[in-house]
């Protein structure tokens, strides 16, 4: 009888085990938040498809096959508000979604931007507008942009600089 008992419990106790499991709620969990700025930035390594830099003069354009091997050809944005260049270059940023801007640490200089696309898929940073000639701003980021940017006209499409007045730049990213 011991025995029968202990079958019957054992017995029992699955089907009020399975029942349990098969038991239905009637409710649904709630869905993820969505991605806001900062989980789009973060989602994964961005790649250069483009970059315009637009001047006074005339706009120039490069595609991604002009642009490999360049430190920010590519990024990754970290959730501990770092990031990493192509060149394996680290440093801090700051992301505020209110105001669509990006400020990075890039060699030792800080670089602000305007975020005007961060879209899942795709990312625009825009540099502000510098003058050069006259240069109104004499700061390292200002000396930076001009030496970089202006030096790629230059260097990549023969233009003489000193007829620029001012430049803006762009880049276009895609993952």
């Amino acid at each position: 009888m011991k025995t029968l008992l202990n079958k019957k419990s054992i017995a029992m106790l699955a089907i009020i085990v399975l029942a349990g499991c098969n038991k239905n709620s009637g409710t649904t969990p709630p869905p993820p938040p969505p991605c806001d700025g900062f989980c789009k930035l973060t989602s994964s390594k961005w790649r250069i498809v483009s970059s315009k830099v637009t001047t006074d003069a005339a706009t120039y354009t490069s595609d991604e096959s002009q642009l490999i091997g360049i430190p920010w050809s590519t990024f990754l944005f970290k959730e501990d508000s770092t990031y990493v260049d192509f060149t394996g270059e680290t440093g801090p940023y700051t992301y505020k979604e209110s105001d669509n801007s990006l400020k990075m640490t890039f060699t030792g200089l800080p670089l602000s931007f305007t975020v005007p696309t961060l879209l899942q898929t795709s990312l625009t940073l825009m540099g502000d507008k510098v003058y050069m000639n006259p240069q109104t701003d004499t700061s390292a980021s200002t000396n930076f942009a001009i030496q970089e940017i202006a030096g790629g006209l230059h260097d990549d499409f023969g233009v003489d600089t000193s007829q620029i007045h001012f430049f803006q730049a762009s880049w276009s990213y895609n993952h």
